[in-house]
């Protein structure tokens, strides 16, 4: 579908005459006619009626409008922030957020980057763990904050931040309160809250089963901000890393007896650090003193 064709038919809809939406568009009104047209024969279907002296749009007209509308709105967004970017006015570093992963550790450090950058926009983007690689190796981001390496993937390298041990989350009345550290046992004794995105799911289904312990699931999501809130809501419990606690009132304890644990890193694709702000921002990675947030 052609973008001009689209624009001028939003165009058109606004003033529903020809000859006004030719003159603003700065055409011929054959050219808008030929246009639209063109729009109908790529549709399929009549989008513009003309009754005597009378322009109205068809059912199907007033349908493309709106769609059309948020197509022009769109591209017209994408256009702008192209040019800003060519022109250097807007520099932008694009990260990718593991959606696993809170911000809690790293708010600190992009709070003095920040500073440090005056004018440089930071855009998270959130990403489950099998998006990732799609959106780097892709350019729709510079890099990608993870929690766990990307499998099969030899072309991104790492910086390591810092690491983060997996816990038991848990509501306020619950009798793993009144504990130090739960066993693996205990949490498959309970409703079991399922983090679809975790990293490490697939690691504690298969510990659970290679120790013949079924676990009761009772709700599932991607999202951890509902896994969290079941869990203080007194419905299950959840196995999470400490530092993507982001609920108030869900209380954690140590998982006893286990070694699980992950490192959160910025990943790039080698070859990547072609912007001077990506090579800062992996640059002051590095420097920062990430054991100062714990």
């Amino acid at each position: 579908m052609d973008i001009r064709r689209t624009r001028y038919f939003v165009a058109l809809c606004e003033t529903l005459n020809f000859s006004e939406t030719a003159r603003r568009l700065g055409l011929s009104q054959p050219a808008l006619s030929k246009a639209v047209r063109k729009l109908e024969d790529e549709i399929g279907g009549t989008l513009i009626r003309r009754e005597g002296t009378r322009t109205h749009l068809t059912h199907l007209g007033r349908l493309m409008q709106e769609q059309l509308k948020k197509v022009d709105e769109t591209v017209q967004r994408a256009e702008l922030t192209a040019q800003r970017l060519v022109n250097g006015e807007t520099p932008q570093v694009q990260i990718a957020v593991m959606c696993t992963i809170g911000p809690t550790r790293f708010q600190a450090f992009l709070r003095q980057w920040c500073k440090e950058n005056p004018g440089v926009e930071v855009v998270l983007r959130n990403a489950d763990r099998d998006k990732i690689n799609e959106m780097l190796i892709s350019g729709f981001v510079d890099c990608a904050l993870v929690g766990a390496t990307l499998k099969d993937e030899p072309r991104f390298k790492y910086t390591e931040l810092y690491g983060e041990d997996m816990v038991v989350g848990f509501g306020p009345d619950h009798r793993f309160n009144r504990q130090n550290t739960i066993t693996l046992e205990q949490v498959t004794q309970e409703l079991y809250l399922d983090r679809l995105n975790c990293e490490f799911r697939d690691t504690f289904i298969e510990e659970t089963a290679r120790q013949g312990l079924p676990v009761n699931f009772v709700a599932r999501s991607e999202r951890d901000d509902w896994i969290q809130t079941l869990a203080v809501a007194g419905v299950g419990v959840t196995i999470l890393p400490v530092g993507s606690v982001i609920i108030e009132g869900l209380q954690t304890r140590p998982l006893s007896g286990q070694t699980l644990g992950r490192t959160v890193s910025l990943s790039v694709p080698y070859g990547r650090e072609d912007t001077k702000y990506l090579r800062s921002i992996l640059s002051a990675a590095r420097q920062f003193n990430w054991k100062a947030e714990q």
